[in-house]
């Protein structure tokens, strides 16, 4: 028996079924392409980092500098000979514009770990001798400016027996000091400033002797290096001193008791080996 309502009822049911199966292989289709691009994926090699920010290449300094407060390696050494030309106050030596007292002096000066150094030094006048060792440490206040803060302790001695003189002296001295400089990688200018303690004293004039153990403040240096390199590593240093005291060693023979602060200009000339 034919029923014209049922036929529209079937047509509908199967073209419900046809779009459910046209979704069921979209979404099987989707699903393989995923598949087949995670392996593709995790196969792919990994992005190149970004490149690192190039670093400042490293200051070049003045090679052999003596005085520039630059830390050394732990127990390389280095050494400068020289001479220091001083002019006598006026009010002791009439012609003390004119006349000059030249030292001789040899220094030595080895690396310490942590930024330490032991500064040395032996300077002469054949009727006067001074040996000083002066340990120091160094910091840094930015790349090229450099500074150091030591501390040091002298023995020295002298002795004129000239025509009817005959006198000797020796005595101990300290030496708080500070130093700051700049290297402009060929070209070094270093500032130093160190105060004067006399610790002892004694002195012996024919048959008379004196002694003068308590310690007491003399003064005060301040001194203005510059050093350039010559040679690889030979460096000529020229500096000018100015030194504000009552008693200064190299001329114990012509004030070693006055009680009165002069004023001393000295230049020193000296090449590191």
């Amino acid at each position: 028996m034919h029923c014209p309502g049922l036929a529209p009822a079937r047509g509908a049911r199967s073209s419900r079924a046809r779009a459910r199966a046209s979704r069921r292989i979209g979404a099987l289709a989707i699903i393989a392409v995923v598949a087949g691009a995670a392996p593709i994926a995790a196969q792919a090699p990994p992005a190149a980092p970004a490149p690192a920010a190039a670093q400042p290449p490293a200051p070049f300094y003045t090679p052999g500098t003596m005085q520039y407060p630059a830390a050394m390696r732990p127990w390389s050494d280095k050494m400068a000979i020289g001479v220091q030309l001083i002019s006598m106050p006026a009010a002791i030596a009439q012609d003390g514009a004119t006349i000059h007292w030249p030292l001789f002096v040899y220094e030595y000066t080895l690396g310490l770990p942590a930024h330490f150094t032991l500064a040395t030094s032996f300077s002469t006048e054949i009727i006067t001798n001074h040996i000083e060792a002066m340990p120091r440490w160094q910091f840094a206040l930015a790349p090229r400016l450099h500074g150091d803060l030591g501390l040091g302790v002298a023995y020295w001695f002298g002795q004129m027996t000239i025509n009817r003189f005959d006198n000797h002296i020796h005595g101990w001295f300290a030496y708080p000091y500070v130093g700051v400089g700049y290297d402009w990688g060929k070209l070094a200018l270093t500032f130093q400033a160190r105060g004067n303690w006399v610790l002892s004293l004694h002195t012996v004039s024919g048959s008379l002797t004196a002694d003068y153990s308590q310690n007491w403040f003399s003064g005060s240096s301040y001194r203005l290096i510059l050093e350039q390199p010559i040679w690889k590593h030979t460096t000529f240093g020229f500096a000018l001193q100015g030194s504000y005291l009552k008693f200064y060693y190299p001329q114990w023979p012509l004030f070693p008791t006055f009680d009165h602060y002069f004023w001393i200009p000295e230049a020193q000339l000296y090449f590191t080996l």
